[in-house]
Order: C-alpha cells, then structure tokens, then sequence
C-alpha cells in the first residue's frame, strides 16, 4: 500500500548534519510516510552509512554525477509513491506535527498545498526572527512579488500529481528555483496556512560563492521576464530591494561582508534605494554596527517552542548519522 506522504531530502557531503534532519523526517507523528534520500555524488560517506540503517520506510538514490538541489528534487518526485510530497533541506528541522498539521490543513481548505510559521534559527538552534506565512488570499499576488514562503522547500507540503503537472523544479536555475517553483505552484493550485511554528530554518556560514552570487542576480531577472504578462495581470511588481537585502543578509550573517556589500550596492543602483546605501556601509563595520542601525526584534514566548530542545546537545534528536548508522549494525 502506498504511503500518504514522501518526504524527498537532497544532500551532498552533509554526513555532519544530515542525521538529525533525517529523524525529524522518520520520526513524524500520525502519518503513513516513506523518506526518499537524494544523495547528489556525496564523497563524505554520506551515501555508505545510509545503507547500513535499518529502516523499511527510508529509500536512499544515488547521483553519479553531481547534479545539484533541483536535479535532485526532481528525482525524488519521480520516484516518489505518495499522494503527498513535503520537501526537506538536509540542513534544517522540523516539529514532529509539522506534516500531520499540514495535511490537516490541506484537508480543511481542499487544497493543494500547505506551509507553516517558521523559525530562523542561529546554529545553536536559537530563535532570531519569525516568518509568518502569507495569508492564501494574498496569493498568488504575494509569491509574485517575493518569495514569501518562509523557509523555502523545507515548508511545503504539495499534491504529487500537482508537482509533476506543472514539471517539477526548473533545473536551468541554480540560485532560485525554490522561488520559481512556488510561483508556479500558487498559480495552478491552491494553498492553506498553518500558524503554528513548524519549521526551522537554520542559518550557516554562507557558501555563496562570487559566481553563485551572480546566479541569484541572473535568476531574479529570468523570473522578472518569465512572469512579467501575470504580474501584468495583477498589477503587481517584484520586489527588488526586498530580494537584494535578503540575499545581503544571508552573506553578512555567514561572514561574507563583501559579497553582502556588493549584493546591497546592486540593489541601491537598480532600484535607486538609499537605504541599501547606508547597509553597505554597515555591512563593512560588521554586525554590530548592523545591530544599532536596525530596530531589535523582540520574539513572542512562543518562538521558542519545546520542539526545539529535541534538536538541542542532548534531545532525543539530537544524533549523528554515525550514531544511527552503529546502532542499526547492533541490531540482529
């Protein structure tokens, strides 16, 4: 019998990480799920001590090329036998109710898609901002204007049949397909929200390199043009500067203040916006200085949920894949 959901995880050279995102998959609670792991030509051992888990619902394929996100995403949905795909970043976590939540949802609504609240957190898993989900009356305005699914891939929950309808994630780009992808999405189909937090979105020393930075800039403008006629129609337009101080943030945050100095000037240049001006400047004196310039956010006590702590040195969920990958070898 096939299950109700897939949850697909990407991963390359995440052995480091990949077990606790793999529990938050496994462990998720009133669901009929299997986990399909993509492993995109990993050279860790990543791909090796997945074999050795003793898990009937997880299924593990294999790039023999690196393939990168969107390729990998794709033969996940190939290969997926739910009625359901929830996508999960081999970085982040979840809320043991997150699906079940969100299939609730979808089932109130009669919907085809589904995201939650989310959580941005520091690498100790600390809160630092909440990302509310846009209202679905709002869509598909709001996913035209920006990308305002918080969390990105790890939040959704999407029909199968929808994703492969409209033909998955658009490989040809490298630095926004998540955002393409949703746009597309909200067009063909309709969404559902839960507020609740059950999503956390976990920032890292940025990787963006110099050239995966021009990707961003060169993929903002393939969107621009692709989606200008439906934009057109709803009389709305994207919100350049937002995405610009976005990505700006990313950097800053993972220590790439250059490359955050840059990504500010572009937007100031494009959209003719002060304000990136004086972030460029912050950015060079570093984040304290980014810290006086900008209000502080004071999160509600819910921000921190007890989920959190499952996740956190000495929860439950808290393993390697090292770890897992001995204990299956234990088992007879």
């Amino acid at each position: 019998m096939a299950p109700e959901v897939t949850i697909v995880i990407p991963t390359h050279n995440r052995r480091q990480i990949i077990g606790s995102t793999l529990l938050a998959a496994l462990k998720q609670e009133d669901v009929d799920l299997e986990v399909i792991v993509v492993d995109d030509c990993s050279t860790d051992g990543t791909a090796e001590l997945l074999m050795k888990l003793n898990e009937p619902r997880l299924r593990l394929l294999r790039n023999e090329t690196n393939r990168r996100q969107a390729a990998s995403r794709n033969r996940g949905i190939a290969e997926a036998e739910g009625k359901w795909i929830a996508f999960l970043d081999d970085d982040d976590i979840w809320s043991l109710a997150k699906v079940r939540a969100q299939l609730d949802a979808v089932e109130r609504a009669g919907a085809d898609l589904a995201y939650s609240t989310a959580l941005v957190l520091d690498h100790n898993l600390d809160p630092m901002q909440v990302f509310y989900p846009p209202p679905p009356e709002d869509q598909p305005t709001s996913i035209l204007t920006s990308s305002s699914v918080p969390a990105g891939s790890s939040n959704i929950l999407v029909r199968t049949s929808l994703l492969r309808d409209i033909g998955g994630v658009d490989e040809s780009l490298e630095a926004l397909a998540d955002w393409d992808l949703f746009i597309r999405l909200l067009l063909n189909g309709k969404s559902a929200t839960v507020e609740q937090p059950h999503v956390g979105y976990v920032l890292r020393p940025a990787s963006i390199s110099a050239a995966l930075l021009e990707r961003h800039f060169s993929d903002f403008d393939v969107i621009e043009e692709r989606y200008r006629p439906v934009r057109e129609e709803h009389g709305v337009e994207m919100d350049g500067v937002t995405f610009s101080r976005w990505l700006a943030g990313g950097l800053r945050r993972g220590g790439r203040r250059r490359d955050a100095v840059s990504a500010y000037l572009r937007g100031a240049r494009r959209y003719r916006d002060a304000g990136n001006v004086a972030r460029a400047a912050g950015a060079l004196l570093g984040e304290s200085a980014m810290s006086l310039a900008g209000k502080p956010r004071d999160l509600p006590d819910w921000a921190d949920p007890a989920w959190l702590d499952l996740y956190r040195p000495g929860g439950k969920l808290a393993r390697s894949l090292d770890s897992l990958a001995a204990e299956a070898g234990d088992v007879p």
